[in-house]
C-alpha cells in the first residue's frame, strides 16, 4: 500500500507560513522531516561539527562554544528548489525559509549561547486515487527549538558543553475524501500541538602533531526524550462552491486523549585534522536509535515502520592566506563536503536514503572578523528504482556572522 500511496501521488506544494520549511511527501509521516543541518558554515561542509573556530557559532556540538573568542551574532536563510518524481509524474517547487538565529558570548573559559532553530518541518499536498474516488492529504507546520548552550574549556586540550532545549510547534493535517456520484465529500481535520524538553551533551579533544598539525576528536550525545502530543479532531461533511471554496454542511469536533511519542537517542563521533586558519578536513559518523511514533494520532500506516538511522559525512575547508592584505580571494574560506544518510523511515520494506554534496564560501566583510557565508547543496532523497518518490533538491543558503569583543576590561595608556 505504501508504494502505491507514494506511486500515485500528484504534488502541488506551496506554503507561505514561515514555520513550513519543506514540501516533501515524506513529511507526512511522524512529526515531519528534519530540515536543519547546522549553520551555513556547517552545511557547506556536509553538516560536520568537528571543525569549529573562534568567530563562528557551531549549533551541532555545544562544546564548540568554548572555541569562541568574539561575541557572535548570526542568522541564516535558505532558498530551496525541489523536483519530485514518482517515475511518471514530475513537479517542481521552490520555497524560501529563515533557518536560525543564534548568539554566542565568550567569557574567559566559559562561553554561552542561545537562539532559535527548526527541529522538524511538515509541508505536503498529496492526491491518492482510491476505488471510485480520490483522497487528498494536506499538511503544514512542524517543531521549533529554543535553546541555551554552554561550553567550557576544561583543560587546554578538552572542551565540554551542554545544551538545554525547549521544543514546541503544531501540525495541521487535512484529509478530504471524494466519491464518484456522491454530492458531498467527507473531511477530517487534525490539529496537533507538540512540546518537549531535552538536553544535548558534547566534548572535543585536541592534540598537536609535530608542532604543526591539529588533530581533533569530537563527541556529541543526545539522550532519547518524550514529546507531548495534544490532538484535536474535526469531522465534517463538505461540498464545494463554484469558485472552489469549501462549504461545511455539518461538522463535529472532539478532543483526543493526550499522549506522547519517543524520540531517538543520538550519538555522533568525529575526527578531524588541519592547520589553524589554513585548512581542515573531518569525518563524522552519527547513529540514532529507532524512534517510537506509534501514538501519533493521524498518520500511522500499516506499511510504514521506523528503524535505526546512520549518517556519514566528510567535509573540510581551505583558506589560502587569511591575512593577505592585497588579494581578497586568498582570504576567502572555501568549503566542501559530502554526506550519505539512512533515514528512519521505512516504507514497505524500503528504507529511505538521502545523499548530498555541498560547497560554500566564507567572505570577509567590513571589519576583519565580520563575514558573510554563502553555500549550496545538491541532494537526493528517496529513489524511483525503489518504488519511492525521488526528491532532487538544490539549496542555496546565506548567513551573516557579526563579531565583537564583550566583557573585556578597558585599558588606558
Amino acid at each position: 500500500m505504501g508504494k502505491r500511496f507514494l506511486g500515485l501521488i500528484l504534488f502541488v506544494c506551496f506554503f507561505s507560513n514561515a514555520q513550513e520549511g519543506t514540501f516533501s511527501p515524506y513529511s507526512f509521516y511522524g512529526i515531519g522531516v528534519n530540515t536543519f543541518k547546522g549553520t551555513v558554515e556547517n552545511r557547506s561542509m556536509a553538516g560536520i561539527s568537528t571543525l569549529s573556530d573562534s568567530i563562528h557559532v557551531n549549533l551541532r556540538n555545544p562544546a564548540a562554544y568554548a572555541d569562541l573568542e568574539y561575541t557572535t551574532f548570526t542568522g541564516g536563510m535558505t532558498y530551496n528548489t525541489t523536483t519530485l518524481d514518482n517515475g511518471s509524474i514530475q513537479d517542481k517547487n521552490t520555497i524560501t525559509t529563515v533557518d536560525y538565529f543564534a548568539v554566542g558570548i565568550p567569557m574567559d573559559k566559559l562561553s554561552v549561547g542561545f537562539g532559535l532553530k527548526p527541529f522538524s518541518s511538515v509541508g505536503y499536498d498529496i492526491i491518492e486515487d482510491i476505488d471510485q474516488g480520490q483522497r487528498n492529504f494536506e499538511g503544514r507546520g512542524g517543531m521549533n527549538d529554543v535553546y541555551l548552550s554552554a561550553g567550557y574549556e576544561l583543560t587546554d586540550r578538552l572542551n565540554v558543553g551542554a545544551t538545554a532545549s525547549y521544543k514546541f510547534g503544531d501540525i495541521e493535517n487535512r484529509t478530504v475524501i471524494f466519491q464518484e456520484n456522491i454530492q458531498f465529500a467527507s473531511r477530517e481535520f487534525n490539529n496537533t500541538d507538540l512540546s518537549s524538553f531535552n538536553v544535548n551533551l558534547g566534548a572535543q579533544y585536541d592534540l598537536t602533531i609535530n608542532d604543526k598539525y591539529d588533530l581533533r576528536t569530537s563527541l556529541s550525545y543526545r539522550p532519547g526524550f518524550e514529546v507531548g502530543v495534544e490532538n484535536t479532531k474535526n469531522l465534517a461533511v463538505v461540498t464545494f462552491a463554484n469558485d472552489g471554496s469549501e462549504v461545511v454542511v455539518n461538522d463535529q469536533s472532539s478532543s483526543l486523549i493526550d499522549t506522547s511519542i519517543e524520540m531517538p537517542t543520538r550519538l555522533g563521533l568525529g575526527l578531524g585534522i588541519g592547520q589553524e586558519r589554513k585548512w581542515g578536513i573531518a569525518l563524522e559518523y552519527t547513529y540514532e536509535s529507532e524512534p517510537d511514533l506509534d501514538d501519533m494520532p493521524f498518520n500511522n500506516r500499516d506499511d510504514v515502520s521506523y528503524q535505526n538511522t546512520s549518517s556519514l559525512k566528510l567535509g573540510g575547508y581551505l583558506v589560502p592566506r587569511y591575512n593577505d592584505p592585497q588579494k581578497y580571494y586568498n582570504r576567502i574560506n572555501y568549503r566542501l563536503g559530502f554526506r550519505y544518510d539512512h533515514l528512519a523511515l521505512n516504507i514497505s520494506g524500503e528504507q529511505v536514503e538521502e545523499y548530498g554534496i555541498s560547497f560554500g564560501l566564507g567572505l570577509p566583510a567590513g571589519r576583519i572578523f565580520t563575514n558573510a557565508n554563502l553555500g549550496m547543496e545538491y541532494g537526493v532523497r528517496g529513489n524511483v528504482s525503489d518504488n519511492l518518490v525521488e526528491e532532487e533538491f538544490l539549496s542555496l543558503f546565506l548567513s551573516f556572522s557579526f563579531n565583537d569583543v564583550w566583557f573585556q576590561d578597558r585599558k588606558f595608556n
